[in-house]
C-alpha cells in the first residue's frame, strides 16, 4: 500500500496559499515558492499516515 502525505501552508485568514501531495518516492525536499505571499504568519501542516505535524513560520 502507497502512503501519500500532504503539505499544506495556511495563512492567519485560514486559506490555504501552498498545498501538495508527497509520494514516499520524492527525495525529502519540497521547494515552496513564497515571494507573492504577504508578510505575515503561515502555519505549515504535514499530514501522514502516522499523525500531523505543524508549525509556525514567519515571512
Amino acid at each position: 500500500m502507497t502512503s501519500v502525505s500532504r503539505l499544506q501552508v495556511i495563512d492567519m485568514q485560514g486559506i490555504v496559499v501552498f498545498q501538495q501531495a508527497l509520494s514516499p518516492d520524492q527525495s525529502g525536499k519540497v521547494i515552496i515558492e513564497n515571494s507573492d505571499w504577504a508578510p505575515g504568519l503561515y502555519i505549515i501542516s504535514l499530514e501522514t499516515r502516522e499523525g500531523i505535524f505543524r508549525a509556525k513560520i514567519v515571512k
